[in-house]
C-alpha cells in the first residue's frame, strides 16, 4: 500500500496532466478526490480563522486556492496540512 504522500503526489499529477490535456472532467475527479482527503483540515482551519458564516467563506476560498495549486502549481505536494493551514 502507497504511503499517504505518494498518494498525494500521483493525485496531483494526474489532475495536472488531464488539464493540461483539456480533460477536464478527469481533472476534476483528480483534484477532488485529493480535496477529500483533505477536506476535514480544511473545515479545522477554517474554523482557526474565522467565526460564524465567515466560515464557509474561509472555506470556500481555501477550496479555490487548493483547487488553483492543484492545477497551476509546478512542486508536488510535500505538506498537505500546512499548505492547507497556509492558505487559511
Amino acid at each position: 500500500m502507497p504511503d499517504d504522500s505518494a498518494i498525494d503526489v500521483e493525485l496531483t499529477r494526474r489532475a495536472r496532466a488531464a488539464y493540461r490535456a483539456g480533460d477536464l472532467d478527469a481533472a476534476k475527479r483528480a483534484a477532488a478526490e485529493l480535496w477529500l482527503r483533505y477536506e476535514q483540515q480544511a473545515i479545522l482551519a477554517s474554523r482557526r480563522v474565522a467565526r460564524g458564516a465567515e466560515r464557509d467563506d474561509v472555506l470556500g476560498c481555501i477550496g479555490i486556492r487548493f483547487t488553483r495549486w492543484v492545477y497551476f502549481r509546478n512542486e508536488d505536494p510535500r505538506n498537505m496540512v500546512g499548505l492547507i493551514n497556509q492558505m487559511a
